[in-house]
């Protein structure tokens, strides 16, 4: 007998094949997860755990900052760094939030910013001169002073001015050959401005002009006589893609803190939860009544103080009942696999020619049995067993097994057949009868032996037979069985003319 293999679609089938008994199994699992999720949340929500005492605690804390400080020894340093931490979280967001909401860049649409950019010439006699004017103007177009100046002016904060204006400079390089300085290249200023509003953006550039115009008249009589020239100044509609990324970092900054915050405080245990109201201020009594209510929108957030004692009901959770089921759809599935791996039977996939080396004559299917629930999906996943194979009745598959055998015996000259095995009930022996009567109309003599491994009349019935045909049942018949008959019929020095198996 060849060692036999396992054939993967055989066994997907045959696991398929109990879909009904897979459904009911996790039907059953999911009600037994759900209740037990239902008894665990009614165990938590009747739990008293020291932080669950607030409500009593109130009437023996008169003072708060004592409640903070029974708090603060109950709770563990990991606790007490989340609530820190949730705090400087929110802190943050709600200054990321401000910034959103109101800077000129952040509502400004980067498909379209003014855009204003002056270019300023520094110039003086001695070219050392140039270079340390270039410097002084860099450090005057970068200051506070510069930046309160044009918010006086332009009615805005020094902040909003600091973020709209950018300076860059451009200096020249102090050559000296022989005796004679040179500055190679040109002392320049490039100031750029960025704006929402066109006429804003315009007036900012104005101002600009003015206070450079305002610091040469009061540097000439310090440093001397030089020249700042403006040498050109664009003003154009254009796209920012800096100013692009800009926003959308300070949106996603934003949303990660929010998530972040709601994250951790979700975790929160009941003694967390009243010392992150005292730490916020916020009135002991009335963040013990309840969780807060946040609702955000657009990246604004607003708190209610809950008014009421909610207490939560036990329910179930749909996390343990899809839990249960998953489950239990997988051992199911795997009991299926052992009893498939580790089933001594024959099966309706083997090939008696592969394993036993011995021609199989036909394989004759079952009959069907009363109509199942839903038979049309066992139909669909046993056509993916017998895909690209031709589908006979029972008829018809004997009518071919019985020419086969015909033909077998004609070959052999001989006159007459045993149909011999092991388990010859249900629809073998009707076959059995069906095939003898067949070949006798052929003037083939046939003779049913049933138990030729376990009848002792039986197998002395067998001592006259020349030719012989194993019929085997499909689950019924064991493998060892199949090779023992094969052994049996080679020690009497009896032809094996082939076998048929019956599902």
């Amino acid at each position: 007998m060849e060692e036999r293999e396992i054939n993967l679609i055989d066994l997907l089938v045959d696991i398929m094949l109990h879909w009904r008994g897979i459904l009911v199994f996790m039907l059953i699992a999911g009600v037994v997860m759900g209740g037990f999720s239902y008894v665990r949340s009614g165990q938590n929500t009747g739990t008293s755990s020291p932080s669950s005492k607030g409500t009593d605690l109130k009437g023996e804390w008169e003072n708060m900052e004592e409640y903070r400080e029974y708090l603060e020894e109950e709770l563990t340093e990991p606790e007490k760094v989340s609530v820190y931490s949730v705090l400087q979280s929110e802190k943050q967001y709600q200054d990321t939030l401000d910034y959103i909401n109101h800077s000129v860049l952040m509502q400004a649409d980067p498909q379209k910013v003014e855009k204003a950019e002056l270019i300023f010439n520094v110039a003086a006699e001695d070219p050392g001169m140039t270079i340390s004017l270039t410097n002084l103007y860099d450090a005057l177009t970068t200051g506070t002073g510069f930046y309160e100046w044009l918010a006086d002016k332009n009615d805005m904060s020094s902040f909003e001015v600091s973020e709209l204006i950018s300076v860059r400079r451009q200096s020249g390089i102090l050559v000296i050959e022989g005796s004679e300085p040179e500055v190679v290249g040109k002392d320049t200023l490039k100031i750029t401005i960025l704006h929402a509003d066109q006429k804003k953006c315009r007036a900012l550039a104005e101002s600009v002009i003015k206070y450079l115009d305002s610091q040469h008249d009061k540097l000439v009589q310090t440093v001397g006589e030089y020249e700042i020239e403006l040498v050109d100044q664009i003003f154009s509609t254009v796209m920012d893609v800096a100013l692009t990324n800009q926003q959308n970092s300070y949106n996603s900054t934003a949303l990660s803190l929010m998530s972040s915050v709601a994250s951790a405080k979700e975790a929160f245990t009941d003694d967390q939860k009243a010392f992150y109201y005292l730490m916020k201020g916020e009135d002991v009594e009335d963040s013990e009544e309840g969780e807060k209510e946040e609702e955000t929108s657009d990246f604004e957030t607003e708190t209610a103080e809950p008014k009421s004692v909610r207490t939560a009901a036990p329910s179930v959770s749909l996390k343990y009942v899809i839990l249960g089921m998953f489950l239990a759809a997988f051992v199911y599935a795997f009991v299926l696999f052992c009893r498939y791996v580790f089933n001594g039977k024959l099966r309706a996939t083997d090939n008696l020619g592969e394993l036993y080396g011995i021609s199989q004559l036909g394989l004759i299917p079952g009959e069907q049995g009363k109509k199942k629930f839903l038979g049309f999906v066992d139909k669909w996943i046993l056509s993916l067993r017998d895909r690209n194979k031709r589908k006979f009745t029972a008829a018809e598959a004997m009518e071919l097994a019985a020419a086969a055998v015909k033909i077998s015996a004609g070959k052999n000259m001989l006159d007459t057949v045993y149909l011999i095995g092991c388990n010859l009930k249900e629809g073998a022996l009707e076959l059995c009868g069906q095939v003898k009567a067949k070949l006798e109309q052929e003037n083939i003599q046939v003779q049913v032996l049933d138990n030729v491994l376990y009848n002792s009349e039986t197998l002395e019935q067998l001592e006259a037979a020349k030719g012989v045909v194993l019929v085997e049942k499909v689950g019924s018949t064991l493998y060892t069985e199949i090779a023992k008959e094969l052994e049996l019929l080679k020690r009497q020095e009896i032809q094996v003319l082939g076998g048929i198996v019956v599902e």
